[in-house]
């Protein structure tokens, strides 16, 4: 294979098998930073008896009517809820570590509407974590844990509309994990 570029094309080609040709982008890098979520509950989650939970939790998210999503719920322990029409739910409830609350420090603004805000997540603090992710998914991310020495996976989220933090302590690699939206 045969890659050349020029300034603003670049072109492939397998010898007697073809070539193509495409557009450099002339733009910076997206900021993935502003994605990755700072704030929220974060919890030690233990991979091995979740995975050991998720399997047949699995076989009734991915049934008839089930749209492959598994309700989380943390706080002290993880409760896994999966739903399906046809089969009915299950649910599991698995020991895990409540770490700590992070939010940014708040700074004074009279603003009423800002004030509500702020509310909110004074409120989801004593709650917890209640969210729902795509179960094959969150198997991946829970996955994670099984390279770490404890096997065991940090996990950080606010709500059912932000993103959701996954990570191994002392690791730098991260993966990010959009809920899935629940039907009202």
């Amino acid at each position: 294979m045969t890659l050349t570029f020029n300034e603003n094309l670049a072109k492939w080609e397998i010898m007697g098998i073809g070539y193509g040709t495409f557009y450099l982008v002339e733009s910076g890098y997206p900021n993935f930073d502003g994605i990755i979520p700072d704030t929220g509950h974060i919890f030690k989650i233990p991979s091995r008896p979740v995975l050991d939970v998720l399997g047949p939790l699995g076989i009734i998210a991915k049934g008839y009517g089930g749209r492959d999503t598994i309700i989380v719920k943390a706080n002290g322990s993880l409760n896994l809820n999966a739903y399906s029409e046809a089969i009915g739910n299950a649910d599991a409830q698995l020991p895990c570590q409540h770490l700590a609350v992070w939010t940014p420090p708040i700074v004074f603004n009279p603003d009423p509407e800002v004030a509500a805000d702020r509310s909110g997540v004074i409120e989801s603090i004593s709650k917890g974590l209640i969210t729902a992710f795509n179960i094959s998914y969150f198997e991946d991310c829970i996955k994670l844990g099984m390279d770490s020495p404890d096997e065991s996976v940090l996990m950080s989220g606010t709500d059912t509309l932000n993103p959701s933090k996954f990570w191994i302590e002392g690791s730098p690699r991260i993966t990010v994990l959009m809920p899935v939206r629940l039907p009202e």
